[in-house]
């Protein structure tokens, strides 16, 4: 995908050239034709545009006081999602 979103912005940036110019630049043709295969192969395979499923985290083997600090690590990255709310993200 970064590959195609720099290729996207030389082609914008070599049409810009190319009209301004006059010229006409094959290697211009050549870089659309490639982006347009890169993303048709991209969009037709599914998984490429799915995010994979994040794996499930075992906690089993932690104690309680391990366990409390995770979920107030939890709580606290929610908070930070809301910035209205940060002066109860740092437990006192």
């Amino acid at each position: 995908m970064k590959l195609i979103r720099s290729n996207l912005k030389r082609v914008a940036l070599a049409e810009h050239f190319e009209l301004t110019n006059g010229n006409i630049d094959p290697q211009l043709s050549k870089l659309i034709r490639d982006t347009f295969v890169q993303l048709h192969c991209i969009y037709q395979i599914p998984s490429m545009l799915v995010p994979p499923e994040p794996e499930p985290i075992n906690l089993a083997g932690l104690n309680n006081e391990q366990l409390e600090a995770i979920d107030q690590l939890v709580v606290s990255l929610g908070v930070l999602c809301e910035p209205d709310e940060l002066e109860y993200a740092i437990p006192s």
